[in-house]
């Protein structure tokens, strides 16, 4: 077959794929990961860090479902990258990861949320980038410990609560049987579309709940919200003064726009514009 018809086969094999990046620092198991989801050794593995120098496509199809994993570079401190080649891997690899629909960010079980893996999911969650943090290598964790790292997780990521972690090791292939569903169920919440009668009368509830704080002896009134886009989901509120509304009056309206329809690991989006009415 010609390399031309090759190509296109594998640009339409890809365009009907969920695109899933795989992120994290050096040597936390993200080609191991990929091996394990595929069934064989399709990527080199390896205890030294700084093998994967590319970003490396591995497609799966699973029943009726198709994923385009990208094994990426591995993420380190800016002051620990010496070798201009592998610069250039890991600003390949954060262009990568914005291209693909959902990132999966791998993390070592043996050290924990780092500093250097919450700034990454800062910057994925800025950029509201749906993701799965995969705490790996637990086969490595004696049970005993299990759940004071699961403490640790969970206080670490409070502040992006709505993002999924799961558990998992490459080796026993614990928690990995249930990534797959988990990042269809997540690509699924971030192509919803909500009508805009649903949301208005949502609003009147949520409103009903609790009015916006007074600010300067003013008091945001709402006139109508629609959905601006998908993937993320995201709301534009239309208002008589933006600037009235306060931080946690915005956290309030995303926690009730997630728990009235049901965006539980979505990155949602939202947006205040100053109207007439």
């Amino acid at each position: 077959m010609p390399e031309q018809k090759k190509e296109n086969l594998r640009d339409l094999s890809q365009e009907s794929a969920i695109q899933v990046a795989l992120l994290g620092r050096p040597n936390v198991g993200k080609s191991s990961m990929i091996n394990a989801f595929v069934g064989e050794k399709r990527l080199i593995v390896s205890s030294e860090p700084g093998t994967t120098r590319d970003c490396v496509d591995v497609v799966l199809e699973k029943g009726t479902s198709r994923y385009v994993f990208l094994d990426s570079a591995g993420v380190r401190r800016p002051s620990r990258i010496k070798d201009s080649l592998e610069q250039f891997s890991i600003l390949r690899t954060l262009k990568q990861s914005k291209k693909a629909h959902v990132t999966i960010l791998v993390v070592d079980s043996d050290q924990g949320i780092t500093f250097q893996d919450k700034r990454l999911i800062s910057a994925l969650e800025r950029d509201k980038t749906p993701m799965v943090v995969a705490v790996n290598k637990i086969d490595l964790i004696p049970r005993k410990d299990r759940e004071q790292l699961k403490r640790h997780v969970q206080g670490e990521l409070r502040f992006c609560a709505y993002v999924p972690t799961v558990f998992t090791s490459s080796v026993t292939k614990a928690g990995l049987g249930g990534i797959l569903p988990l990042i269809d169920k997540l690509w699924s919440e971030c192509n919803r579309r909500v009508g805009t009668g649903e949301l208005n009368r949502a609003l009147g509830q949520i409103l009903r709940r609790q009015q916006p704080p007074m600010v300067k002896h003013r008091r945001a009134k709402f006139y109508y919200m629609t959905q601006a886009e998908t993937s993320p989901p995201t709301f534009v509120f239309f208002m008589n003064d933006q600037t009235l509304i306060k931080t946690s009056y915005q956290r309030y309206l995303e926690k009730q726009i997630r728990k009235i329809f049901g965006f539980t690991l979505a990155p949602i989006q939202l947006y205040f514009r100053t109207s007439q009415g």
